[in-house]
């Protein structure tokens, strides 16, 4: 996650970003206005909860608002034996105390975190953010003391397969 903190007219403000290239366009834009001084990036390295990081969706007329998975960067958990990344799906979804042209916006409503390790890749994809969560506190408190009799790499594979065998029961 990146944090641009500028001052504007002796007033302090944050604004988060989940991408270096968003913060980036962000710091050159306010970089250009008047009264605003003490402009400074801070890069979080720890990953924060997928429900937690700063996507940036759209909104407007239809035809301008973000559609599909997109990657959440702040989330991505990389380990020496395995890589997981997070994903969040937007949908176009209508303001309706608004004009039916620009009253358009992104919602993000499914899921989907991804395992690699050198011999597979599982996905688990969600609609509940409390599970996506769960399941990253879980990955991220994963270290070299959390079990003996298993390594990392093996316990990470089971929090996996203990959510893709709760939802074959469900459905």
């Amino acid at each position: 996650m990146y944090r641009i903190i500028k001052t504007m007219d002796g007033k302090q403000s944050k604004c988060d970003f989940d991408t270096e290239n968003e913060a980036l366009a962000y710091r050159n834009m306010i970089s250009k206005w008047k009264n605003v001084s003490g402009i400074e990036t801070i890069h979080y390295i720890r990953p924060i909860k997928p429900s937690l990081a700063p996507i940036k969706g759209s909104s407007g007329y239809l035809r301008d608002i973000f559609i599909g998975w997109k990657n959440i960067e702040s989330s991505a958990i990389f380990h020496r034996d395995f890589t997981v990344t997070f994903e969040c799906y937007g949908e176009a979804d209508i303001d309706t105390f608004c004009d039916a042209l620009n009253g358009w916006y992104t919602t993000w409503t499914k899921w989907r975190a991804t395992l690699r390790t050198k011999e597979e890749t599982i996905q688990v994809t969600t609609r509940k953010r409390d599970v996506i969560d769960h399941l990253f506190e879980a990955i991220v408190d994963v270290g070299p003391d959390s079990d003996p009799e298993y390594s990392e790499e093996e316990l990470v594979h089971s929090y996996f397969q203990r959510i893709i065998n709760s939802k074959r029961k469900e459905g």
